[in-house]
């Protein structure tokens, strides 16, 4: 289950996934949902560099996740690590 939402989910959502169901193995997953049509997400103010916004998925995607595979998905922020590139110097030759 991490897998799938560290690298499925992750990458259909465009944000970062946590696997909180404690769920260990293997599985296989079918689910089966009416996708919405791709519409542009409403404008966003100017936005940092490392941050883009989610697509369009519609309610569909959500509600069948729940009632198909009885997972839920929970929109919540948290603590996020990342790398901070203070400086870079080219190296001195001897």
């Amino acid at each position: 289950m991490a897998d799938f939402a560290q690298f499925t989910l992750s990458g259909i959502l465009g944000r970062r996934v946590v696997d909180r169901t404690g769920l260990t193995g293997y599985f296989d997953l079918d689910v089966d949902f009416e996708p919405m049509p791709m519409s542009p997400p409403p404008p966003v103010p100017v936005a940092p560099l490392y941050s883009r916004p989610a697509p369009f998925i519609g309610p569909a995607f959500f509600a069948a996740f729940e009632s198909q595979l009885g997972l839920r998905l929970n929109d919540e922020t948290g603590p996020v690590e990342f790398l901070v590139i203070d400086r870079v110097e080219k190296p001195v030759q001897p």
